[in-house]
């Protein structure tokens, strides 16, 4: 059976307050990853607040590896998006109150200058796992939220509200509720939503215009939905509708930390149990025109996101001596044009442009060894992040320490852009980390890639 990388990170958001209040937490030094106490409400019902995750297993990262120019950002937290100089994550927390289970959100910020953590307002409202936007050109930041109340199983006996949009100005922090007055879920979602009695859909934003009259958005609820809304109207155009795809049909999308902009989205259509190969396809999200489609039996179902000129990698399996190994592709929708990055290490794989802005800067993952089948599984060896220009053909380790599994990106709004975020798997839960590439002597002070000494 076909199957999908599982370490894709699908960045949820949880932001939707007005208060300005801030608590700012110093984290330097050697300082333990900060334990989360919510306060509760103001209720007299209200008899206990839990972590939904386990306080006790968040990982010791004084225990980690360390490199000198990697700095820890955070454990045991849901990365949001990025926004020189904030990271911004978020723990979910629940309440019990009136025989109810009552999930909220607690958000922070981490400053990446400072390395304080400010303790954000909580929400009282959760993302359900969906996927958050920020708009390079207006700093705000989009995320898709709703209330719940459920006694046993929060997938099917929830008392659920309308999902609206979370928007948070990601220079001070402050966020407001914004509800266009619309369904913003599609047709089959908010029937799955309302009907099939096992399970809810969820829901995230891939783009928002800059003057907020239209948005892609995209739900799931085994097959995804994407389309395009005119939020003035409420009209849904769909750029794809899984109903409408063979039976078995998966697949594999969604930003990470950061949209690196641009008139394209993707999607990979995984037919498991069938005989269809994977499929790649690139629409135009302004004029939901479908540029650009792949089939091939070798495609990975791996993360496939088009740079703002055009490039889109997508990971190819191939057999070597026996076994299996992955290798990255590209191609050009606008021009036609292939390539992809230097082999530095038996896989290459998960190319994804690495920031808004400057879309020569492919940020990679690769590895050693094969992987376990033809199946896109990781590499079975010591696994690192690099950095690659396309124009100069410079590629750069941006990692010392071998990584577990993840993904990367520069940081948005710096400039020039120096500063790489990633994740790196540490037990249970993932830790993220920063590193300064200028100051690792990876960049020059222009933000240019260097040569290796």
């Amino acid at each position: 059976m076909k199957s999908c990388l599982l370490w894709l990170l699908m960045a949820g958001g949880l932001f939707a307050c007005d208060s300005p209040h801030r608590t700012v937490v110093d984290v330097l030094g050697d300082r333990d990853v900060p334990t989360d106490e919510a306060e509760c409400p103001d209720s007299a019902d209200v008899v206990d607040v839990v972590d939904v995750w386990d306080s006790s297993d968040v990982p010791d990262a004084t225990g980690l590896p360390t490199d000198p120019d990697e700095h820890l950002i955070v454990c045991d937290r849901k990365l949001v998006a990025v926004s020189f100089p904030w990271v911004y994550y978020s723990l979910r927390k629940r309440v019990e109150a009136d025989g109810y289970t009552i999930p909220f959100e607690a958000p922070f910020r981490f400053h990446l200058e400072t390395r304080t953590e400010e303790i954000l307002p909580e929400l009282d409202k959760i993302s359900s796992g969906g996927t958050t936007y920020i708009n390079a050109s207006t700093k705000r930041m989009y995320t898709p939220v709703r209330s719940l109340r459920y006694q046993n199983d929060p997938l099917v006996d929830g008392e659920y509200g309308p999902w609206i949009l979370s928007v948070t100005d990601v220079v001070t922090g402050v966020s407001t509720e914004w509800a266009p007055g619309f369904e913003l879920l599609s047709e089959d979602c908010q029937n799955y939503d309302l009907f099939s009695g096992v399970g809810r859909a969820v829901m995230g934003v891939w783009k928002m215009a800059d003057d907020e009259s239209c948005a892609v958005f995209a739900c799931w609820y085994g097959p995804m939905d994407i389309y395009k809304m005119d939020l003035r109207t409420g009209e849904k155009t769909h750029l794809l509708r899984g109903s409408e795809q063979p039976a078995q049909f998966g697949g594999t999308t969604g930003w990470h930390f950061q949209d690196p902009g641009g008139d394209f989205i993707s999607f990979t259509l995984g037919y498991w149990s069938t005989t269809l190969a994977d499929e790649l396809r690139v629409w135009n999200w302004r004029t939901g025109e479908l540029v650009w489609s792949f089939s091939d039996p070798a495609l990975a179902g791996i993360l496939s996101t088009p740079a703002e000129d055009g490039w889109v990698y997508y990971t190819m399996r191939e057999p070597r001596n026996g076994d299996w190994y992955l290798r990255i592709a590209g191609y050009n929708v606008l021009t036609g044009e292939t390539g992809s990055p230097p082999v530095v290490m038996e896989n290459n794989l998960a190319a994804t442009p690495a920031i808004q802005g400057r879309p020569e800067y492919i940020f990679f993952m690769a590895g050693d060894g094969p992987i376990t089948s033809a199946e896109p599984r990781l590499p079975t060896g010591e696994k690192h992040y690099y950095l690659w220009n396309r124009e100069t053909d410079i590629v750069r380790r941006i990692t010392r320490i071998p990584i577990s599994y993840g993904n990367g990106v520069l940081t948005l709004g710096q400039d020039p852009p120096q500063t790489a975020i990633y994740q790196i798997a540490s037990g249970t839960y993932p830790c993220y980390f920063s590193k300064n590439l200028i100051d690792a002597g990876i960049m020059d002070p222009l933000g240019n890639l260097l040569p290796e000494p």
